[in-house]
């Protein structure tokens, strides 16, 4: 029976390969086994073919100079026309620059760090639960992202990097820093990549041509080889025929001698296109858990926490908006943009236990917000329409929502000041022009407790008062914005009329107009009305003058359920008077005397008592005070 290539270490090879291909897409575990396998393998072609220096020892190999290059160059270090790759290899491998002064420098268009698992071929990407880790540790950690000018002959060259002891992270692009979980976002890079690898996975497979002419060829140089041994055996059936045919041996060993390295280099080419397709199937498998995994957890996704986390920590954080120059940025454009659901800022101390708790009242810790304009708004935006730069043109804010601010004080001032000391500032002026406006469907002060008792007090003290409810004179709504996005509403609004239906009320148990006490009198007080002007009390009516009297006009009513007086040093009522009673007094003067029931008197001189009936009045009611919602 002739020897065949099948029978010897090439066909050992081939069968090595081909069981490799069926089993390309099994697990992690297997696809190793096989690859350690052809590994094996290709040490086997190696030093069967004689390709290559190979220098190993069980122990340790040192190679020692004071200058040592490793690549593909020449005597003098060149790296050779054509390039050139190293790779090295192995479970633990360190780089240590020794001394004070040592360094190490990398130096290439694109350098990666990867936390991945290469494998013992170099083709994986494997990453391993809780072993992907990059640590930098240093005095001082400098990443700087410079784009130089350049031109088309001369590309270009980054500048110097000056940077401080500390991290030091400079752009002149963008910066970002994310700690964040997707869903869609996630789910769509895995649809991409699994589209990518199926792409990759049917190019490959397509590539059957190539693989079966690779075949056709192995499948050749295996009947080539197999007709030399064949020819081969006849030669050396005995001593004698060897020794005569010694010639056509050497002859025959030659030929099997070339065809060898041709037939290992198609093994090789078709082992690395396998074990590049078992990778992969391998990242295609990943995706599909990735994937799995995503659609899973797609309905918890809006609702419940991901657990990302992004911490800044110092005795002292700036957030400056400024350029490399340290000016300050006013340009459109510019600014610090904070957006949340829920976004805290807040001043705390710690106890002796080291739990936080608001800073204690002696304690000099503040919240500051200081600019020339502040604005706290709670409005939406909706239906909001953009140019072609992405500008807002149209939209509409509808206001949400609620702003609560409580304090054991609050103040609200309109007051310039100067500092006196390092510890002292002083009142110099109410600030030119300073205005509080308050200015909704509804305002109300309350100073009840939790029982909903009035208790506290509500003051106001000021040079001029004004409390109208009246509409203003040619208000627009429309106003322009200034440069930081606020309103330029007018300095001054008029008064045009009342406002329909409008009321004030004011009610109290003890109410004083005018004056508190002997020293706080008001000068002149005016009430003015068109129709009727009302004053009620369930006891007693007192109108009172020192000087002048009091003069009493149009339609007025002093009503009282038991007794009003009106008394001054002189009382004049002009216009008709009408008393619905009796009227007594010690002296009435009167140049007209109409009675249009009777006159009575115990004695009237010439005259006789005369009665003329009158049609009945209808009782005068006394006015009720109005009420309002508070």
């Amino acid at each position: 029976m002739a020897v065949t290539v099948n029978d010897t270490l090439l066909g050992a090879w081939k069968k090595l390969i081909d069981e490799f291909q069926e089993k390309a897409s099994q697990n992690l575990n297997v696809v190793r086994q096989y690859k350690q396998d052809i590994e094996q393998m290709k040490v086997d072609i190696l030093n069967e073919i004689n390709n290559g220096q190979f220098i190993t020892d069980n122990k340790c190999i040192v190679i020692s100079a004071p200058k040592i290059i490793i690549g593909n160059v020449s005597k003098d270090g060149t790296l050779k026309h054509g390039g050139g790759e190293v790779i090295i290899k192995g479970s633990a491998i360190g780089i240590d620059g020794v001394g004070q002064s040592a360094n190490i420098t990398m130096r290439a268009p694109v350098i990666q760090q990867l936390a991945v698992d290469p494998g013992i071929d170099g083709k994986e990407t494997v990453v391993w639960e809780g072993s992907s880790k990059i640590t930098a540790q240093a005095r001082t950690v400098a990443i700087d992202s410079h784009t130089p000018a350049k031109d088309d002959a001369h590309q270009g060259t980054f500048l110097p990097l000056a940077v401080s002891e500390g991290v030091t992270i400079t752009s002149e692009t963008g910066i970002t820093l994310a700690a964040t979980k997707s869903s869609t976002e996630k789910e769509s890079t895995v649809n991409n990549l699994m589209t990518s690898l199926d792409n990759e996975i049917t190019e490959l497979t397509g590539q059957g041509k190539d693989i079966k002419k690779k075949e056709a060829e192995i499948a050749q140089d295996i009947t080539l080889m197999n007709g030399i041994l064949d020819r081969e055996i006849p030669l050396t059936a005995t001593r004698h025929l060897t020794q005569t045919n010694i010639l056509a041996i050497d002859e025959l060993n030659y030929k099997l001698k070339n065809l060898v390295p041709q037939f290992s280099q198609h093994l090789l080419e078709y082992a690395a296109l396998v074990s590049k397709l078992a990778e992969l199937q391998r990242q295609k498998a990943c995706m599909t858990t990735e994937g799995t995994a995503i659609n899973n957890s797609k309905a918890n996704f809006e609702t419940e926490t991901t657990g990302t986390r992004l911490v800044l920590k110092s005795e002292n954080i700036n957030i400056l908006s400024q350029d490399g120059d340290n000016n300050w940025r006013t340009n459109k454009g510019s600014g610090i943009d904070i957006r949340a659901n829920d976004i805290k800022l807040r001043s705390m101390t710690a106890d002796a236990n080291n739990s936080p708790h608001l800073t204690p009242p002696k304690a000099k810790a503040r919240v500051t917000i200081q600019s020339r304009n502040v604005s706290i708004t709670t409005a939406d935006i909706t239906d909001q329409t953009y140019d072609a730069d992405h500008e807002l043109q149209t939209a509409k804010f509808p206001l949400q929502g609620d702003v609560t601010i409580q304090s054991k004080t609050i103040n609200l001032e309109s007051v310039d000041l100067e500092q006196t000391a390092s510890d002292k500032k002083k009142e110099t002026a109410l600030t030119a022009g300073g205005e509080i406006n308050l200015r909704a469907n509804k305002v109300k002060v309350k100073t009840h407790d939790h029982e909903g008792k009035a208790v506290g007090k509500f003051s106001v003290n000021s040079q001029k008062i004004s409390m109208k409810a009246t509409n203003i004179n040619n208000y627009n709504a429309e106003n322009t914005l200034d440069e930081q996005g606020n309103l330029k509403k007018p300095e001054h609004l008029k008064s045009k009329e009342l406002a329909k239906d409008s009321e004030v009320l004011l009610t109290a148990e003890s109410m004083n107009i005018g004056y508190k006490n002997d020293k706080i009198v008001s000068k002149d007080i005016s009430i003015a009305a068109d129709n009727n002007l009302y004053v009620g009390s369930r006891e007693h009516v007192y109108v009172l003058t020192e000087k002048s009297g009091l003069v009493i006009d149009d339609n007025i009513k002093l009503s009282s359920n038991n007794e009003t007086t009106v008394s001054g040093g002189k009382v004049k009522v002009n216009g008709e008077t009408t008393f619905d009673s009796k009227l007594t007094g010690q002296d009435i003067q009167g140049e007209n005397i109409t009675a249009n029931k009777a006159v009575k008197a115990p004695n009237i001189g010439d005259g006789i008592p005369i009665s003329i009936p009158a049609p009945p009045q209808k009782p005068q009611k006394n006015p009720s005070i109005p009420t309002s919602d508070l």
